[in-house]
């Protein structure tokens, strides 16, 4: 098994080393898509009348042989002239978010109900969340409209949803995450609070105060289709993993809470949701069920997760069982 584990490891690492290389040639300059590619050799199509159509029949047969060549001699130049594009490249758009920045500092200036400077960010395919230090956190939609102000009064909130208040002994937001649904929210604070958000009504599903006793620096959801599971992590290195369970009864929520590491290996800096293995890859398409390498069908539930101090990184498995599977 250990064999086994080891040339996973590595056919992995070259794969991803390959790709690296391909990305990062020399004198790259931009990154185009295949599907770009596509579009551009692409001819246009216009939807004409049926008088239009009989008399420019011969025009748009000759103009379409002239718009595909040069389509294709476009493509052919940016193929050349960009020889490190590789067929899985994409296309990264950068694009300010105007409104999210102007509502951010009007909040900001606010004599009576300020929020404060914004010290945390999450996003989700629903949401893009910010988190203050008023201890408010500010959820827009990514149409940059602000829906819910969560953590203040309701008074302080006249045109958009208020969430319940808490305690001002919380302080800051210091870390938030959004599920991958985008229906619940995470949110650590200086205090060492950490409180599980309804995204959708603005509610508090849990609120964890025993969980840890210094600022919380860290709150990252792992997938799980059950439940509701959360690594989080505060400046002393203590790591706890949360598992919220829904209550059917009482629609209310409970908490499991388990130590991943009880912070002697120093301050942790840097945590990621490591993405599971695929079971269907180039490495092992066509090479069996489970490919060449042998995947166990176990590897389904497997979820990891890499921590990073300033003397040495983690990589830890959370799911099925907790174990520290790799440092370096």
């Amino acid at each position: 098994p250990s064999k086994r584990s080891e040339a996973i490891t590595a056919a992995y690492m070259r794969h991803a080393q390959n790709v690296e290389q391909k990305l990062l040639r020399p004198g790259q300059r931009d990154i185009v898509s295949p599907l770009m590619v596509k579009r551009r050799m692409k001819p246009k199509v216009e939807l004409t009348s049926k008088h239009k159509r009989k008399g420019s029949a011969a025009t748009s047969r000759g103009q379409d042989d002239d718009s595909t060549a040069a389509a294709t001699a476009a493509a052919a130049a940016v193929a050349a002239r960009l020889p490190g594009a590789t067929s899985s490249a994409s296309v990264v758009q950068s694009k300010p978010l105007a409104k999210i920045g102007k509502e951010l500092l009007r909040n900001a200036r606010e004599r009576k109900f300020s929020v404060g400077l914004p010290t945390a960010l999450a996003v989700s395919s629903k949401f893009i969340g910010v988190g203050t230090q008023k201890g408010q956190i500010l959820v827009f939609d990514h149409f940059e409209l602000l829906k819910l102000r969560l953590g203040g009064s309701s008074s302080t909130s006249t045109s958009v949803g208020g969430g319940p208040e808490l305690s001002p002994s919380a302080g800051s937001v210091t870390t938030i995450d959004l599920s991958h649904d985008g229906d619940a929210l995470i949110a650590g604070y200086t205090s060492g609070l950490v409180v599980l958000w309804d995204a959708i009504r603005g509610t508090i599903l849990k609120s964890v105060g025993d969980a840890h006793s210094s600022p919380v620096t860290s709150v990252r959801f792992i997938p799980r289709p059950d439940s509701l599971s959360v690594v989080t992590v505060d400046a002393g290195g203590l790591v706890n993993r949360l598992n919220f369970s829904k209550m059917v009864l009482f629609s209310t929520y409970t908490v499991e809470t388990e130590c991943l590491l009880d912070g002697t290996a120093g301050q942790i800096l840097a945590t990621h949701v490591l993405p599971p293995p695929p079971m269907h890859s180039p490495l092992t398409a066509g090479r069996g069920d489970d490919g060449a390498l042998g995947l166990h069908p176990g590897f389904k539930k497997l979820s990891m997760i890499a921590l990073s101090s300033d003397r040495s990184t983690f990589s830890v498995a959370v799911e099925p069982t907790v174990s520290v599977l790799y440092r370096w």
